[in-house]
């Protein structure tokens, strides 16, 4: 997830990045679901400073938004109908960041895979992947949301009936993809044992295993990762009906391990360098 995602850091605060210490789990952005109000959880003590912009490009590093002494949570003065980018300076280190969990009305699961740090340490951008569950009840203030992102590609992992009863709606800035997964097909190749009542552990296991297996599965994540290292399809979304099985299991699909496919996206599209 890099190189579409990937871009050094400069000296002096000439431009946002990553230096220092992981600020994962110390800080924090959130945005209320319902009042899309932003405020910055932080646990580090000493003085910070948060800085914002449109896109982790353009993060105006001229004058913070906010600015303290103390850990707590504290409200961020920005937009509420548009995404917002921040640059988060603190005594053990600066990172960029934004919310993980977008504030979306007609859903439960979306979420950016942003901020994340490999053994390289690479972060994968904000804003560039992004998961979910079905798209089907997206408000029009949710599309105008994600189309300032802007997002670009919708990869669905449902079944067509799924996609026929239920079709997504997505910003006017994206292309959908479908790339079905279908789950009857798969537990269809299972073992008629597993399919009797008081067996869903073993159905739930069979299924991940079948998710990483099974050729035409394995074919729509292939999809999904050509689609990733293309910088003209990114930013991108992918999600099934829930957010969880099929859109789960896309990040670690076992042919491109998470750490492998961090690395080689790193050096594609998606990836932000520390320093």
């Amino acid at each position: 997830m890099c190189s579409l995602a990937m871009t050094a850091c400069t000296s002096g605060n000439e431009k946002a990045g990553f230096e220092g210490e992981d600020l994962a789990g110390k800080v924090e952005i959130l945005r209320d679901k319902q009042t899309k109000q932003a405020a910055i959880r932080i646990e580090v003590p000493g003085a910070w400073q948060v800085y914002a912009g449109p896109s982790a490009d353009r993060i105006d590093l001229t004058e913070a938004i906010a600015q303290g002494n103390n850990p707590g949570v504290f409200t961020l003065d920005v937009p509420d109908s548009v995404r917002s980018y921040f640059q988060v300076v603190t005594p053990v280190g600066k990172a960029i960041m934004a919310e993980r969990h977008l504030p979306i009305s007609g859903g439960f699961n979306f979420r950016d895979l942003g901020g994340y740090r490999n053994t390289e340490g690479r972060y994968v951008k904000w804003g560039r992947i992004l998961r979910s569950d079905d798209l089907h009840h997206l408000t029009p203030e949710d599309l105008n949301y994600l189309g300032s992102i802007p997002l670009i590609s919708v990869v669905d992992f449902r079944s067509a009936q799924e996609m026929e009863e239920a079709p997504d709606r997505i910003p006017t800035t994206a292309t959908g993809y479908a790339a079905s997964i279908t789950p009857g097909n798969l537990m269809s190749a299972m073992d008629g044992d597993m399919l009797r009542p008081g067996r869903a552990d073993s159905l739930m296991r069979e299924m991940n295993r079948l998710l990483v297996s099974d050729p035409d599965a394995i074919g729509q994540y292939i999809l999904l990762f050509q689609l990733l290292q293309n910088e003209k399809e990114v930013p991108l979304m992918f999600h099934c009906s829930a957010g969880k099985d099929r859109t789960g299991m896309g990040p670690h699909w076992y042919f491109m391990p998470w750490e492998w496919t961090m690395r080689r996206l790193c050096r594609t599209t998606c990836c932000q360098m520390s320093t």
